[in-house]
Parts: C-alpha cells; sequence; structure tokens
C-alpha cells in the first residue's frame, strides 16, 4: 500500500461532503449571476447564525496547526488497471508511469519539531486502509468536492467522501463521527471563523414537475453553517447557480464571490481571437449578506480590469490587463490603491492568500503567447502589497535543477516546506524572501 502526494490534483478534486443541514428556504432563488442586479436577494432561511466580526480562514485539504502541518492525501494501490496514472523520473531523466487505483484518503501530519511526514495513525502494523485506522477516510463515489482539515480548539476536524464529519485529538486519538450529512450537497469551498464552517456547496434544483432537461440540468448554489460547537448545521441561503462562479471569503457578515462569463468557442485559432474572447468576459465581485441574503455588487467590469482575484480580509488583491497595474481595494470602503505597475499579460494567483505580506503570482506566459513554438514557460514572482518591493522566484534543489514557484505546502515561523514537481524543499523564510533560493535543502516529505 501507498500513500502519494497529488498536489496538483487536490486543488481540483476530491469528493462531495457536508449536508443534514435542514433548509428553511422561503422562496425559490432568482438568478445572482451577472445578470443579478444589487438588491437581489437570494432565498433566506429563517434563522442566520452570524458569528460576528472576526476574521475567516479558508479550509482546505491542508492545515498549519500548533504542532505542525496537517493533510489530506489520497490513499493509493498499485494497480494495472488503475485510473490513476503518476508519473516518475529516474537517475538517467527517464520517465516511466504507474497505474493506481484510489482505496480511500488518509490523514497525514508534517511534524515541525522532527521535521518529517508521518501517517496520524498510532496503531502498529496498521495498513490505513480501513475504518479501524485513526487516518482513515472513506473514499466514497463521488469526485466533484473537496475535503477539508482544521485544527479548531485544540481539536481536529475533518470531513470524508461520504458526507461525514470526525473530531479527533491533535494526535489522532479519541476519533468520533460529529455529523453525518445529506448527499444532494456538494462542497465547492469554505471558511472558518470562530467554531462554525460556513461551507460553499451546489445541489440539483429542485424538479417538482420532473421536467427532462434538454441541455445542463439547473443547480443551485448555497451556504451552509456548521456549528461545531453545537453540532448541527443548517443552510443560510441558496441562488441559482451561474457556471463560473467562485466564493472568496467571508467578510463580516457578508460571503463574497467572484464571477467570470464562461469562455466560448473562439472564431480562430489566434492570440488576437484570444485576447477579444478573454478580454470581453463580464467580470464581478459581489457580496451576499448571511441574514437577509441581500446582494450586492463590489466591482462590475470585464476579466480585461478583473482577472484574476484574490481576496485577504477585507482587501481584495486583482489584476487590470487594461492597466498593467495588480490593485488593491478595501472592499468595506471601495479604497483602491496601486500594488505593483508595468504589469502586462496574463496573471495566475497560486495562492488563496498572502505570505508575510506578500501576494504570489506567476506570469501565465503560456496564455500571454498562447501559440507560441516552443511553448513558453510560466514565471513566478511575489510583490510586498505595502511597499511594492517584488521578486523573481526561481529556486532551485541539490541537483541544480530549477522550476517555476507550485506550492507551499507546511509553514512554520521560521521556515516553508514547498513542492516542486514532485520534490519537497525545506528553505528559511528570509532565505526565501531575499532570493537565497540555493539554500533550499530537500525535505523528509513522502510518507
Amino acid at each position: 500500500m501507498k500513500s502519494k502526494t497529488l498536489f496538483a490534483v487536490l486543488l481540483i478534486i476530491v469528493l462531495t461532503v457536508l449536508s443534514a443541514c435542514g433548509s428553511n428556504n422561503t422562496s425559490d432563488a432568482d438568478s445572482l449571476g451577472e445578470s443579478e442586479p444589487s438588491g437581489s436577494k437570494a432565498s433566506v432561511s429563517t434563522e442566520s447564525p452570524v458569528s460576528g466580526e472576526n476574521p475567516s480562514v479558508l479550509l482546505g485539504p491542508q492545515w498549519i496547526g500548533s504542532l505542525g502541518t496537517y493533510f489530506i492525501e489520497d490513499n493509493l494501490v498499485e494497480d494495472p488497471n488503475g485510473s490513476i496514472l503518476i508519473g516518475t523520473q529516474n537517475a538517467d531523466g527517464l520517465y516511466t508511469s504507474t497505474n493506481y487505483r484510489r482505496v480511500g484518503y488518509q490523514i497525514q501530519f508534517w511534524d515541525d519539531s522532527a521535521e518529517t511526514k508521518i501517517v496520524l495513525c498510532n496503531k502498529p502494523n496498521c495498513k490505513h486502509d480501513t475504518a479501524d485506522c485513526n487516518a482513515y477516510l472513506a473514499p466514497g463515489e463521488q469526485t466533484h468536492g473537496f475535503l477539508w482539515i482544521a485544527e479548531i480548539n485544540g481539536k481536529v476536524y475533518c470531513v470524508d467522501a461520504e458526507n461525514s464529519l470526525f473530531v479527533m485529538d491533535k494526535n489522532g486519538t479519541n476519533r468520533k463521527k460529529l455529523l453525518q450529512f445529506d448527499n444532494k450537497y456538494s462542497l465547492l469551498s469554505a471558511a472558518l471563523r470562530d467554531t462554525v464552517v460556513y461551507a460553499d456547496v451546489n445541489y440539483i434544483a429542485p424538479n417538482p414537475e420532473n421536467k427532462v432537461y434538454e441541455s445542463d440540468v439547473p443547480m443551485q448554489r448555497a451556504l451552509l453553517a456548521i456549528n461545531l460547537a453545537a453540532e448541527n448545521c443548517k443552510e443560510l441561503y441558496s441562488f441559482k447557480q451561474e457556471d463560473n462562479t467562485k466564493f472568496l471569503w467571508l467578510s463580516n457578515e457578508k460571503a463574497v464571490y467572484y464571477y467570470e462569463q464562461p469562455s466560448a468557442v473562439l472564431s480562430e485559432y489566434s492570440q488576437q481571437a484570444l485576447d477579444a474572447e478573454e478580454n470581453g468576459h463580464k467580470a464581478s465581485v459581489f457580496s451576499i449578506n448571511l441574514e437577509d441574503g441581500i446582494r450586492n455588487d463590489i466591482i462590475s467590469t470585464t476579466a480585461f480590469s478583473l482577472n484574476p482575484v484574490l481576496l485577504d480580509s477585507d482587501n481584495l488583491y486583482f489584476h487590470s490587463r487594461k492597466d498593467k497595474q495588480i490593485k488593491q481595494i478595501d472592499i468595506n470602503n471601495g479604497k483602491e490603491t496601486v500594488v505593483a505597475e508595468n504589469i502586462s499579460g496574463y496573471l495566475l494567483f497560486p495562492e488563496n492568500r498572502l505570505f508575510d505580506g506578500k501576494l504570489l503570482y506567476q506570469a501565465d506566459n503560456q496564455r500571454t503567447d498562447a501559440y507560441a513554438n516552443p511553448q513558453k514557460v510560466n514565471e513566478s514572482y511575489w510583490v510586498d502589497v505595502s511597499t511594492g518591493k517584488s521578486n523573481k522566484i526561481t529556486y532551485g534543489i541539490s541537483s541544480g535543477n530549477t522550476a517555476p514557484f507550485y506550492t507551499f505546502v507546511a509553514e512554520t515561523s521560521k521556515y516553508f516546506v514547498l513542492a516542486n514537481d514532485g520534490d519537497f524543499l525545506r528553505i528559511g523564510k528570509d532565505d526565501f524572501w531575499s532570493g537565497s533560493y540555493e539554500k533550499a535543502v530537500a525535505a523528509d516529505f513522502k510518507p
């Protein structure tokens, strides 16, 4: 049995979750997509628990805890008929691939003091492939959502692919099921405030007349409030889902979303046609009030001026290709500042938060010059949002190879652990921000 770290996959796959949440909606919701104006109202529960004004934290399959970092990973077994293909490179530079089958998920832990990664299970000779294991999470049958794990008030909470919520001690012991949710919901993302998890979900819209749909089945978008202390869950509001709507953050009593009009088929395969299509997309950032479901448009423009976006606390960061700037807007008072100038072309924001007051971004050269031959490589940078100081990220490993920045996978007060095309590196924070990437060393991160 093997556990493999599939970081790229974890960002776009995994399960369904949460929902024995009862819904007390007063009416069917209207669309809250780009065409819906400010003041629109989502279908709202009659009792909407609001947690106050404490900062929220986005959840996911990783959590930096008091003693180290928790992970939910694929638990894979070699199978010639398996649908998951993993490539590896040998010492001669040749690539080979192996087929794997998922048999579940596994909780793993990066121990800051020992600087090593372990399976969060203390049972001798455990294979970590059944519910008897503290670290085991069931695979489920669905693949359109993601899992999350978090350390809250000295306990670890996580969800599996069968819509079960578990709680355990920080070392994985004394695990018990806290809640079992309705299977109709699929988790898209989630945020934590105090002891309440706000889960962004979707589900198939009710069809009381049993209509036969000729195109896509209509979906509802909803926000759930899972109160970990009270051990209950309810749906706060719902609205008709628009494709390409992304939950960004909780800000005070509002949930904030980003919408971008989906891409159409290009009229011709050229950079000019691609730019015309991408730049013309309608794009907006809007909020929905947790108590009354009222929508408020924060920005309404096109993707030429608003893509990509990142919301950290009350500050919205975004790139304007039109102005060649990275900008910041306080979503409460509308104050706008320029973070960086002369940033042309397409960008990507690879992380969903700032690190030490710095915004990470990639120059998406593969879209800026989409038809180059050979294909161009993306480049990675950071910029200090307070000073505007920036630096290119090109960290190396002991063999002398370099690769574009990929992702942070663990963090302490002194260092980061980074994933670099299957290799894991540990580097001091001061060295990372100063550009001393040659000081990165291999990290014992693979289980």
